[in-house]
């Protein structure tokens, strides 16, 4: 069985199907990284049982190139951006102080590829800082990178999912958020592949995501769900 998911997921999803790996033998491949770079694996013929992304982009690039099972496609989870900061120095007060004279450099997303760097691009554009800090943006490959830079103190800043900053906290500090309505909802929506060969238990896996077990999960490691979000 093979899954492909943003890697943001990547947690959350082996504890939410670690009881049907044990009790069904079902043996799971993960393929967790940047929803785009899955997306043109998928393009490139690379075998997907189940496909789910960071953003309804991807899924609506497959849907259009009728890759994905008539009425598969559902939301399973949503979250919020959020900045992170390396663990010494004066934390920002406000999300404008991004392009103050303390960030000399801020990670985020490539926002060609990865969806947390087109919500955070979405961010920036919307609250004026996208130009100011032209100079200053360093590109990751996915969200964990992004951590990896600011934790490492390669970076000043970075954006980046809440899940991830509550995952690595003690690594990085929590920094203010984006205004609300600055950059679209976050919606994490699966589906399964026209051309898969697991589609019977493709489906028990994403049904599992939305049992009451799947949706505690999500919500253990800071997820909303799409009848929660505000």
């Amino acid at each position: 069985m093979s899954v492909s998911a943003a890697v943001s997921l990547r947690d959350a999803l082996n504890d939410a199907w670690r009881p049907i790996g044990a009790e069904e033998q079902v043996e799971i491949v993960l393929n967790a990284a940047g929803s785009g770079t899955l997306l043109r694996q998928i393009m490139q013929g690379a075998p997907v049982d189940l496909f789910i992304s960071a953003s309804p982009a991807e899924l609506d690039e497959l849907e259009r190139a009728g890759l994905l099972v008539p009425g598969s496609r559902v939301t399973v989870a949503t979250n919020r951006l959020v900045t992170i900061l390396a663990p010494l120095g004066e934390p920002p007060v406000q999300f404008g102080d991004l392009a103050g004279p303390g960030i000399t450099r801020v990670a985020i997303g490539n926002p060609r590829t990865v969806p947390a760097g087109r919500y955070a691009r979405e961010a920036l554009v919307s609250t004026g800082l996208w130009e100011p800090l032209q100079d200053r943006l360093v590109y990751a490959e996915n969200v964990r990178q992004v951590v990896e830079y600011v934790a490492r103190g390669d970076v000043d800043a970075g954006l980046v999912y809440s899940t991830d900053a509550e995952l690595f906290r003690g690594r990085v500090r929590r920094g203010p958020e984006p205004p609300d309505g600055s950059y679209a909802p976050i919606l994490y929506q699966a589906a399964i592949l026209n051309e898969a060969t697991e589609k019977e238990a493709a489906g028990e896996l994403l049904e599992l995501l939305l049992t009451e077990r799947g949706r505690l999960t999500f919500r253990q490691y800071g997820f909303t769900l799409p009848a929660e979000s505000p």
